[in-house]
């Protein structure tokens, strides 16, 4: 298991906040045009840095029936994700599982149906996108 310091524990507590500041609701806008795109059905869907948890809500809302990998590098953003569920949709927790770690942490087994518009992929190399990106 990865526990890279991406820096993102440092900014945790007030990254939602920051990221308003600065990008606006761009960033919530592209990631809800980006969800108009989860398969119908009960798709697995593959969460990659997350970050606070608010794009794992809007899945579980579009998607009730899915079921969720939410991989998070930073300790603090996961447990803030976690926390956040718990709290606003307690009942939908038994269909998330959150793992600390990076896309390097993904187990052959982890199949998913797609994979969110979380924005870690701006943090990687584009070697490091390849495996991601469609041929």
């Amino acid at each position: 298991m990865a526990t890279a310091d991406t820096g993102f524990d440092r900014v945790a507590p007030f990254y939602d906040p920051l990221a308003r500041l600065v990008f606006g609701n761009a960033l919530q806008r592209a990631q809800q045009a980006a969800l108009a795109g989860l398969p119908a059905g009960r798709p697995r869907v593959l969460i990659i840095g997350g970050g606070s948890g608010w794009v794992l809500g809007e899945v579980l809302q579009r998607r009730p029936d899915s079921r969720v990998l939410y991989l998070e590098a930073s300790a603090m953003m996961l447990a803030k994700s976690r926390a956040t569920l718990l709290h606003t949709t307690p009942d939908r927790a038994a269909q998330v599982e959150f793992r600390l770690g990076t896309e390097q942490d993904l187990r052959p087994t982890s199949r998913s149906t797609c994979l969110s518009p979380s924005f870690f992929s701006t943090c990687l190399s584009p070697a490091a996108c390849a495996p991601f990106s469609a041929p």
